[in-house]
């Protein structure tokens, strides 16, 4: 921290003001005596106490009456004005008896002391520093105008500035130290004062002193910030990471921040980033432990995975445009796929051991499948801005895995094994999937549960709904676009009602078309050879579809089912 040296930076400016004395001073007999008889009377009439304002035109007369004479202030008149010893410069300052010496001792001795509570009470100390400046400016001003005072003063105020910068440490303070230079020292309730214009004081501020200790004082202020925002981080960190509002109270930590100062806004907020870099490193790391840990359990607690997930998209949103390096987003996207993978890993567990009962056998182990979905995704409609995304992954999820069991098991079998229509039992349960999951994401304000519109063949549900003017009503909600995910499923019927091969390249056409970029599409070869279809009519069905946006070519018959260990199981 920089310390102000009073003698260093007075014989300097002493030397100057004796070379001024030299070029200006007229040699006139009785100059003292004049001068001191002058000094007396304005005493007398205008500043014998403190805090007396001199009238503008008074200072103007005077300062007219000095410039006929040439007169120049000796140090017994300023000792006598000041009210300080010409032995309290040599004995302070170490230095002979000088004007510019004696102004630099009793403006050092008129500031204010420093309180021990100064951080409670700034304002008011800055406001008792102002009020001594502004007075003793505005009573000394035409004597001491010409020898230095306002340099003198200039510099006794930034050494005060300097010593309350080292004791300040909060940052509200610090702002408000920093804001109160250039919002009252250099403003009109100052330097600015109309009292003082005559003198011209703001062309005498050192600027190359006023800018260092900006700079000082803006360095600190953004390091208090910046240990202020790592240490909020880190209790946000220990405090609530398993807690809804991890992102709104680290984004209101980092906002409040770079608020506060517009121009430290730029560098306070790559310096942000870089403490929230830190943050998400160890916030990650801790999920990741923690959703492994919900993951493993016998009942997954998936709401862990979505509040990750919520978390995870409000801060990829806050940092888009802040993220300069793409080193946050980064960071949260592999947080977002590692969380989903867990996801998808629970729900496939599920649907796997549940859908391999229920192709085997005649009991409800579909109505079971959708209880255990059910519960995997309860949690799911407080986290709105995250459900489609979880739901569009759950919803192909179990579509792709109802399709690859159906295929893995004989038709013959489901034929014995179902007593009914095949084609038509899938298209039920493909049905009953995508309303099921349109109900799990409908409004938290929907009591009731959804129906079968007969004409619409839309879920919709009549509830008792809050309308924004607080009145209740009875409304008819649709349910939010849930993106179908079983349209391969609802193909199935009419594959198998394809009487011949051109029907089937219809329907095969259909399927194309209609589940373009699911995954699905991949299992269309095993889906006609499941129907009957030998390997050369496969072939010409695919060929068929070769024209059809999207459209790849399948593998050889023989490695349709190479992935399906249980093919041709019942």
């Amino acid at each position: 921290m920089h310390h102000f040296n009073n003698t260093a930076v007075v014989k300097p400016f002493e030397k100057k003001m004796k070379k001024m004395r030299t070029l200006t001073r007229f040699v006139k007999p009785g100059r003292p005596d004049s001068m001191r008889r002058l000094i007396e009377k304005n005493q007398q009439d205008e500043v014998i106490r403190d805090g007396l304002e001199l009238p503008q035109n008074l200072a103007n007369d005077h300062e007219q009456r000095r410039q006929q004479t040439g007169g120049r202030i000796t140090c017994e008149e300023a000792a006598t004005l000041l009210g300080v010893a010409p032995e309290a410069l040599a004995s302070e300052a170490g230095a002979p008896p000088s004007v510019v010496g004696l102004v630099q001792v009793f403006l050092d001795r008129r500031f204010p002391e420093i309180p021990d509570d100064v951080e409670q009470n700034l304002r008011g100390h800055l406001s008792g520093v102002q009020e001594t400046v502004l007075r003793e400016l505005v009573r000394l001003a035409p004597q001491l105008h010409s020898e230095g005072l306002l340099e003198c003063c200039h510099l006794q105020t930034f050494k005060h500035l300097d010593d309350l910068l080292r004791i300040v440490s909060r940052p509200t303070e610090l702002l408000r130290l920093l804001n109160w230079v250039p919002h009252t020292y250099l403003s009109r309730d100052l330097l600015g004062h109309p009292d003082l214009q005559w003198t011209d004081p703001i062309k005498k501020v050192d600027h190359l002193l006023l800018t260092q200790w900006t700079s000082r004082a803006e360095e600190k202020l953004f390091n208090v910030l910046m240990t202020h925002v790592g240490r909020s981080l880190e209790r946000i960190l220990q405090i609530e990471t398993s807690y809804d509002d991890l992102h709104v109270d680290t984004i209101q930590c980092i906002d409040a921040v770079l608020k506060i100062s517009p121009r430290l806004s730029e560098k306070l907020q790559e310096a942000c980033m870089g403490e929230l870099l830190r943050f998400l490193k160890k916030y990650t790391a801790a999920q990741k432990d923690l959703l492994r840990k919900k993951a493993n359990m016998d009942k997954p607690e998936t709401k862990d995975f979505f509040r990750n997930l919520n978390n995870c998209k409000k801060l990829t949103q806050y940092v888009q445009e802040k993220d300069k390096e793409g080193l946050l987003v980064e960071i949260i996207k592999d947080m977002e796929a590692f969380t989903l993978k867990l996801f998808r890993e629970s729900v496939a567990d599920v649907a796997e051991r549940r859908l391999q009962k229920y192709f085997k056998s005649q009991n409800k182990e579909f109505s079971l499948l959708l209880d255990n979905v059910g519960s995997l995704l309860a949690g799911l409609p407080h986290y709105e801005d995250v459900q489609m995304t979880v739901m569009d992954e759950a919803y192909k999820l179990l579509a792709h895995i109802y399709l690859k069991r159906l295929v893995a098991t004989r038709l013959s079998c489901l034929r014995t094994r179902w007593w009914a229509d095949v084609g038509r039992r899938v298209t039920e349960d493909a049905e009953i999937l995508h309303h099921f999951l349109s109900q799990l994401v409908r409004s938290p304000l929907c009591s009731s549960r959804p129906q079968i519109h007969p004409q619409l063949n839309v879920c919709v549900c009549v509830c008792v709904c809050v309308c924004a003017r607080a009145r209740v009503c009875a409304c008819v909600c649709q349910v939010p676009g849930v993106t179908g995910w079983n349209a391969m499923l609802l193909k199935v019927q009419d594959l198998l009602r394809s009487p011949t091969l051109v029907a089937t390249k219809v329907t095969a056409a259909e399927m194309q078309v209609k589940c373009r970029g699911s995954e699905d599409l991949q299992l269309l070869p095993a889906l006609l050879q499941w129907k009957g279809l030998s390997g050369s009519q496969i072939r010409e069905v695919q060929y068929a579809l070769m024209d059809l946006p999207g459209f790849q070519l399948g593998p050889e018959p023989a490695s349709w089912f190479s992935c399906f260990p249980w093919w041709r199981c019942c």
